[in-house]
């Protein structure tokens, strides 16, 4: 009688460790199996003329195509063969709808982007690259939809393992894609610096605070007159992070940056030698894409990001050239005074001013959607506030209109606000973020949260680059380019 029991628990162990042992080789076959074809010929609807890619020992593809056009086509169409699924992330998370696919984790950082995401006139941002901006980037963006459709199209490998596993499709490109502002907010970062100040001005007041900064150049903090500098700091940003931060372990990594030239007279060759070393994040797949580029007016090698055509640093047949951070102030966040009897209203020189509300829907993995109004002001979106100003959030039931009332949770733009009170009892302030320079940042402003105007991480733009804006206010600006 005992026998059988013990055969049937000996069979369950034997395919349990049958199972365990077979179920990475059957996922290895199946990523295999979803690779894209690089051998051999390829006939993809899209190109004018015939282009060759040729991958070297390192899988860097070299393409050499007839005309520009095609040049950029081709650099979507390879980029999109080696790191799709890296691409689709990093264009959600400029657009705010990583939940969408994530989950509820991923909604403050959503709320984050969309705040901040460029809402200016596009054909007047492209112009301010270049000339061909929009037709670069349209070929770009063609590449990348092409190959989904390679992919995808009766006879195709399917897509990549990453989206089989994870549950979702990638979506079309569009030329504006490209042009993600949370990919250049993370070469940025005083903001969180000027809350810093203000807390270690908070409690060790100006003159200690500036010893322990230990400011180069040495300089004494500024607070305006009178600010109640009470209750901020860094922490309140938390959740606004640029899109190359480690989606699933968001971190504030201090990052640095340098880079450097070596005069020909100290090399073997007798030509310069130019260093570049951009300290960004170490992921995997990598935050840089390595292509070279053939075509006529074009010979160019270097690495950028997957989802950006052309060479952010590298280096032609006459010139290399880089980029590196250094000391900028060009965030400000201000003390925004609140009107105790219409909290929607804010101060300014002419009077009192109401909120700009947005009202957008982030649909969220495993539950309903979201409703949020987004906030803004002349200084940018209000970053902390108390329960009366930020973001106000409403979950939607499926299949109805109807909403709930608003969860305090998503009282304020960046998670827990911490309520701050000016020098009068009834009066409340809000944290405006802003990025410099503005037209409205400078003769009118409220209270400036303390800044060190020296210390600050930056950029200095690549050829064909607009500076970062990492705020979004009434009047259009230049929002981050390739």
């Amino acid at each position: 009688m005992n026998s059988r029991p013990r055969a049937l628990l000996l069979s369950c162990f034997l395919l349990t460790t049958c199972f365990a042992q077979t179920a990475p080789q059957s996922l290895a076959a199946r990523a295999q199996a979803a690779l894209s074809p690089v051998n051999g010929k390829l006939s993809v609807p899209g190109l004018t003329q015939p282009v060759r890619v040729l991958r070297d020992r390192w899988g860097v593809a070299h393409i050499y195509a007839q005309n520009q056009h095609d040049l950029f086509f081709a650099q979507g169409f390879v980029a999109a063969q080696d790191r799709l699924f890296q691409m689709e992330l990093w264009k959600r998370s400029g657009q705010g709808r990583l939940a969408e696919v994530l989950g509820p984790s991923a909604l403050l950082r959503d709320i984050n982007a969309r705040l901040l995401r460029y809402r200016g006139e596009m054909q007047a941002e492209y112009a301010s690259y270049s000339p061909d901006t929009e037709a670069i980037l349209r070929a770009f963006t063609d590449g990348i939809n092409a190959e989904v459709r390679s992919l995808t199209s009766k006879g195709g490998p399917g897509l990549p393992l990453e989206f089989q596993l994870a549950g979702f499709q990638p979506e079309s490109w569009t030329p504006e894609d490209c042009l993600n502002r949370m990919a250049a907010f993370s070469m940025t970062g005083n903001a969180f610096s000027e809350l810093r100040n203000a807390e270690l001005v908070a409690k060790l007041g100006v003159q200690r605070a500036s010893a322990v900064l230990d400011l180069d150049p040495q300089v004494t903090l500024d607070p305006a007159p009178g600010s109640d500098l009470g209750g901020l700091k860094p922490s309140l940003l938390k959740n606004l992070v640029g899109s190359d931060v480690r989606i699933e372990f968001p971190s504030d990594v201090a990052e640095g940056s340098n880079n450097w030239t070596v005069s020909g007279e100290l090399t073997v060759s007798g030509k310069p030698m130019l260093a570049n070393d951009p300290h960004r994040v170490i992921a995997g797949p990598s935050l840089r894409y390595i292509v070279h580029l053939v075509a006529p007016g074009w010979d160019v090698i270097g690495a950028g990001e997957p989802g950006l055509p052309g060479v952010a640093l590298g280096h032609n047949q006459q010139i290399a050239w880089g980029f590196t951070i250094f000391g900028l102030d060009q965030q400000d966040l201000y003390l925004e005074e609140l009107n105790p009897a219409e909290p929607l209203q804010y101060k300014t020189p002419s009077g009192w001013e109401r909120v700009r509300v947005e009202r957008e829907r982030f649909r969220i993995k495993g539950g309903p959607p979201v409703e949020v109004d987004l906030q803004f002001t002349r200084h940018g979106v209000p970053a902390a506030a108390d329960d009366a100003i930020g973001t106000s959030t409403k979950q939607v039931p499926p299949q109805t209109n109807a909403t709930a009332p608003s969860s305090p949770e998503f009282s304020a733009l960046v998670g827990a606000a911490a309520p701050a009170t000016a020098k009068a009892a009834s009066v409340k302030v809000a944290v405006a973020a802003e990025a410099k320079p503005t037209a409205s940042s400078t003769s009118d402003a409220p209270s400036d949260v303390v800044s060190d105007k020296s210390t600050t991480p930056s950029t200095t733009p690549a050829p064909n680059t607009a500076a970062p804006q990492p705020a979004t206010t009434a009047k259009p600006d230049a929002g981050s380019g390739f």
